[in-house]
């Protein structure tokens, strides 16, 4: 029998051409991140090169730092952290990165951190956008103005003293977190919204806007997620676990936002004033002051308490 006859009666299934066709896709596309990818020369381990899940996973359980670290350690400091990542552990590195000419580009997982579909100055990655807001803003960040204004931060901690001097006094635990926290907003609000939140005061003993900043912590855990899953996340997560105490916490927030845009004209001496000068929207104003209440309560109400901790572990000190 011709070969032209036998090949004619030879067929190929499409399931046996996949089964085929699958570990040869799977063999070029390992071959590709591991000696072919353009960051391939970056040293990394081999899990970090085939896939992101290995990121994701220590930045959701919380010890992407150490993990990182010791990274570091094994592979020197610049280091391949996901397929297209790349952490670098170097001084050297911060001035080309943050400053020259303008910086590096942010990294499009940024955006997980946009609020209310607006980007924020901290999460923006369009310099342009973000030159506009911090040109409007980062006058009232100067030592000068700080130092003009010192009496008012002053006031706040004379509040946060009076107020801890008061839950101390029965004997009883003082929530030192929550007090720090509170302390922290009112300083920041007092400062640059021109009003208090009113934290000191409250009579709870967890600050009302607490849970509003502890949703947008938690995001640091999704951080490194592409934008379209993270969303898909969050809706999933919004619909299956609704959370009735941030929603409470965020109007809370929302009603202040408000209040400081209605009553904001274009006053240097304010935030808010400052960006309805420069022709941002309302809207986007509220955003701003919300990202500015989540970024001002965090890191220095947990800063703050800290500090006290310590010294009430030593205090010789």
């Amino acid at each position: 029998m011709a070969l032209s006859s036998i090949l004619s009666r030879v067929t190929i299934s499409p399931s046996n051409a996949l089964i085929t066709s699958l570990p040869i896709l799977l063999l070029t596309f390992v071959a590709y991140r591991i000696f072919f990818h353009p960051l391939a020369p970056v040293p990394g381990s081999l899990i970090c090169k085939l896939t992101p899940l290995w990121t994701w996973y220590h930045s959701y359980i919380g010890d992407e730092c150490t993990q990182i670290n010791a990274l570091h350690e094994r592979y020197g400091p610049v280091l391949r952290i996901a397929p297209n990542e790349v952490i670098i552990a170097d001084g050297a590195a911060l001035q080309p990165i943050y400053n020259e000419r303008g910086g590096f580009k942010k990294a499009d997982c940024y955006a997980n951190f946009d609020i209310e579909g607006h980007e924020t100055i901290f999460s923006t990655r369009d310099a342009e956008h973000r030159a506009k807001r911090s040109k409007a803003v980062v006058p009232m960040f100067s030592m000068k103005k700080i130092t003009e204004k010192q009496d008012v931060i002053e006031a706040c901690v004379q509040r946060f003293m009076r107020r801890v001097r008061q839950e101390a006094k029965d004997g009883e635990r003082v929530n030192v977190l929550n007090l720090c926290r509170s302390l922290a907003l009112d300083a920041v609000s007092s400062y640059l919204f021109g009003r208090p939140y009113g934290g000191i005061e409250e009579k709870s003993d967890r600050l009302s806007a607490s849970t509003f900043v502890d949703v947008l912590v938690a995001v640091g855990r999704f951080f490194f997620l592409p934008n379209w899953l993270f969303l898909a996340l969050e809706l999933t997560c919004e619909r299956l676990y609704p959370n009735k105490d941030a929603d409470e916490s965020g109007s809370k927030v929302d009603a202040f936002a408000q209040q400081l845009v209605e009553d904001a004209g274009e006053d240097d001496n304010t935030y808010q004033g400052r960006l309805k000068k420069a022709g941002i929207s309302d809207h986007e104003i509220e955003v701003q002051c919300k990202d500015l209440i989540f970024a001002g309560t965090d890191s220095t109400g947990t800063n703050l308490s800290t500090i006290c901790w310590w010294l009430a572990k030593r205090p010789e000190v």
